[in-house]
């Protein structure tokens, strides 16, 4: 699945290069020129999570349709320049909470998975600046970049797998909890993937013994969430990340992800089998009819336009 996202991904970086001249590639111009594949997900709709903007957007729009069933985003900040002082201005209205997170633009490939834990000011003016001589120690992102507020969980990452009409949920190791507020910590450099594994054994996810486990997320809430989500993608096929407030215990969406790997769902290849039926026997059968094919081009034409 890898180097289908990578295609997507370098659609969308030519898309952005090209002022999204590209546009004609969608899943209704595929269908039309090939009448019998199936799409389980629209090419645009996969294509805009791979830009975290678009995805905490949508993250961020939740908030006001989920608001009653407890569920939120922590607020966060698109970084498109490497200005200290806009930056700073920016954190303060947007009323961002130390810890900040700070990830790539990019949800695609080995470096959307390094994250940097920032624990004051002056550390944030070093990452927002494109230094390549820092590089060679640590990771830094640089603009374009997406700050947001880190919020205690209690270490634990409650994955939401979705595949059509079912989901699944399954608990991961997460970061532990940190002292809220600036402070003089040095900043926290690791890899997502890594410390998100399920054997995962790290300093950055251990709990002091007198930290309370929280209960997980209930089932209507997990329903809830889940069905605003396919409705606002258009998805079928897609992974969210959420966490447990441990302060508020209200349901909190980090991150949503673009077919994940369903690493711990034993029922995924069934339940995929599943959807796939579903979405055959919606569609039938019968192929579309296809466009009629364009008129030739009288020559005259062709010499006027230069071709």
């Amino acid at each position: 699945m890898s180097s289908f996202t990578s295609f997507l991904m370098s659609s969308w970086k030519l898309s952005m290069i090209a002022n999204r001249r590209i546009s004609s590639l969608t899943s209704r111009n595929m269908c039309l020129h090939t009448p019998l594949t199936v799409m389980l997900d629209p090419l645009p709709a996969m294509t805009q999570l791979l830009d975290r903007f678009a995805s905490y957007r949508i993250m961020n729009k939740l908030q006001n349709s989920l608001r009653d069933r407890g569920i939120c985003s922590p607020p966060y900040l698109e970084i498109n320049t490497s200005d200290q002082v806009e930056i700073r201005k920016a954190v303060e209205k947007k009323q961002l909470n130390y810890p900040l997170i700070c990830k790539t633009r990019v949800a695609h490939g080995s470096r959307s998975h390094e994250v940097s834990v920032v624990m004051s000011q002056f550390v944030l003016m070093l990452l927002c600046t494109p230094l390549n001589s820092w590089s060679i120690c640590v990771w830094i992102p640089g603009p374009p970049c997406v700050l947001q507020s880190f919020v205690n969980h209690g270490a634990v990452l409650h994955k939401v797998f979705v595949v059509g009409e079912a989901h699944f949920t399954v608990e991961r190791p997460s970061l532990k909890n940190f002292p809220l507020g600036p402070c003089d910590r040095k900043t926290i450099f690791f890899n997502s993937h890594e410390v998100s594994k399920p054997e995962s054994c790290s300093h950055l996810t251990a709990l002091d013994d007198n930290t309370p486990r929280l209960p997980p997320p209930s089932g209507d809430v997990m329903v809830a969430l889940v069905k605003e989500l396919r409705a606002e993608l258009g998805m079928a096929l897609f992974g969210v990340d959420t966490i447990v407030n441990i302060h508020t215990r209200t349901l909190t969406i980090i991150d949503i992800n673009i077919f994940p790997g369903y690493e711990g769902v034993p029922q995924f290849f069934s339940s995929l089998l599943s959807h796939i039926e579903s979405v055959l026997k919606h569609r039938g059968t019968v192929p579309p009819p296809r466009e009629p094919s364009p008129l030739p081009v009288p020559p005259i034409c062709s010499r006027r336009s230069g071709f």
